[in-house]
Order: C-alpha cells, then structure tokens, then sequence
C-alpha cells in the first residue's frame, strides 16, 4: 500500500478520490480553525500582525508528496504544523531545536516530527532519541 501521501501513477484520478478530497479538506479546516484561535488576540491588538498562515507541498525521495501547513503566530515563540500522516490528521507544535525548526506530535506513541530547514524537510516517527525516517530527501515543490 503506497503512503498515504505518495500519488499514485494516475494522478488526475487521485484528485477525484474522495479520500485526497477528505484529507485536503481537513488540512484547510484545521488552518482555519488555528486561524480563527488566533484570530481573538490579533483584534484585540489591530496594529499587530496576523499570524502567518503558510501551506507548502513537499516532494520527497520516491515520489512522495507531504502537504504541510505551517501556523506562526505573530510576537510568539509558538508554531503549529498540520498534516495528515497515517491517516490522521495530525497537529504538531515547535519545539526547540539546534537548527532549523522542529515540529514535534504531542503523542507519545508513535510520536512523529517535521524537521525543517530552509526549503528541505524530513519526517520521522518515534521517540525522540531512536527516530526513525519516514519520508527524506524533502523538498519544497515549485
């Protein structure tokens, strides 16, 4: 069974699939709702910025495709990413990291991270010291 996010060799008909159409939805619902959560603090304040609202597609090794939306609340040290991985849609938040950004699941099990610097990403499930790959070679799509 190929990943949940690996287009399969007909692509146009993958975009009829009622399964990408719920998948694609949901990642738009949750940005929306991020959106509206910060949305109270921003009119409380309306000379500051609103937060910033970022959906990118990665290309990964094998041809796999990863959507990602990246939240970045103005002023804050706090970030959200969504995806949906394994079937799930999926909320990961920023967490310190030596370099680049790191989004990290707050499930413990199987615990899933986006690593991100620059235009390159890498997925990974498990725990933080024994991760293991799930998707390399990232990169934006044009």
């Amino acid at each position: 069974m190929p990943a949940i996010w690996q287009l399969p060799s007909r692509s146009a008909q993958y975009f009829h699939d009622p399964r990408f159409v719920r998948r694609t939805m949901s990642i738009y619902r949750l940005s929306l709702l991020l959106t509206c959560l910060a949305a109270p603090a921003a009119a409380m304040s309306p000379r500051e910025a609103t937060p910033e609202l970022l959906p990118v597609t990665y290309r990964c090794d094998g041809g796999v495709s990863v959507p990602v939306v990246f939240l970045n609340p103005p002023q804050s040290d706090a970030g959200y990413a969504s995806t949906v991985i394994d079937g799930k849609l999926m909320v990961l938040t920023l967490v310190r990291s030596a370099s680049g950004a790191r989004y990290r699941s707050d499930q413990t099990a199987p615990g899933y991270q986006i690593w991100v610097k620059g235009d390159e990403a890498m997925i990974t499930k498990g725990p933080e010291t024994a991760d293991t790959p799930v998707a390399q070679g990232c990169r934006v799509a044009d």
